[in-house]
């Protein structure tokens, strides 16, 4: 016999955000079983259409919620029918820990992140410093306040980090925690080496750096400044000036 099968969007308006929007909510109902998840996108309460469970109006911003709408009501459905397909026994917490990810290849960020950092620390005083471990802490920080203001989280699944989320972290710090320079890229290079990491380990099918591109013009760069950091973080991003995205500078870096 199947199961009864729904999935609805609606608003947490009692915790709106301080720009007056309200985060997105889902909700999945198997039978009599119910699990809600956080959608990870906000909207101001007076464009939503709380009866079509969407965004209101044909504006870009309800187009785009709209399609991330659609796309997390696909990817659910996809669940709820591999799940049915080979468990009798269906429940709404199934459907969503699926939809998550959760399952013997379920890592977050940050519990890889602190893998990294503790193996890091161990090769301080050998080839690693005091300096560049008390960096990587620092940019942990950036990524819990990153979470936790943007998404509420205090971490978030890596199945679940798209290109977008990386171009949100990048406009974070550098629009509200006012980071430049070799801060905003070492800043983004340790989020981009994390997810090296977990590309590597299986935990995530792509890495969604694929064709993010960090914002520096050459008049910018100081390369009488440049120390073993930013040779470090160079080999990591790619630039959108091109004389530093070079292949010949790159490999110039390597040999340092």
């Amino acid at each position: 016999m199947r199961s009864t099968f729904k999935v609805l969007f609606y608003l947490k308006k009692n915790s709106l955000k301080p720009d007056g929007k309200a985060p997105i909510m889902g909700r999945i109902t198997v039978n009599s079983s119910i699990a809600q998840f956080s959608c990870k996108l906000n909207i101001k309460p007076d464009l939503w259409d709380t009866k079509a469970n969407k965004a209101s109006g044909k504006s870009i911003e309800a187009q785009k919620i709209n399609q991330k709408l659609d796309n997390i009501r696909t990817q659910i459905g996809k669940q709820y029918q591999s799940i049915c397909d080979k468990d009798n026994f269906v429940t709404a917490e199934k459907v969503k820990n699926g939809y998550l990810g959760f399952g013997e290849e379920y890592r977050t960020l940050l519990s890889v992140a602190d893998e990294f950092y503790e193996q890091f620390s161990k090769r301080v005083g050998k080839d690693r410093t005091d300096g560049s471990y008390e960096q990587l802490l620092i940019n942990r920080k950036h990524i819990e306040s990153f979470l936790r203001d943007k998404y509420n989280l205090s971490d978030i699944p890596l199945r679940e980090i798209e290109p977008q989320f990386i171009q949100d972290y990048y406009s974070y710090l550098l629009e509200e925690r006012k980071l430049a320079g070799s801060t905003l890229l070492t800043a983004i290079t340790k989020l981009k080496q994390i997810m090296l990491i977990a590309q590597r380990r299986g935990f995530v099918r792509v890495n969604p750096f694929a064709g993010f591109r960090f914002c520096l013009t050459l008049e910018k760069v100081d390369l009488m400044k440049v120390n073993l950091l930013w040779v470090e973080n160079l080999l990591f991003v790619r630039f959108t000036t091109p004389l530093l995205n070079s292949p010949p500078l790159k490999s110039i870096f390597r040999a340092i």
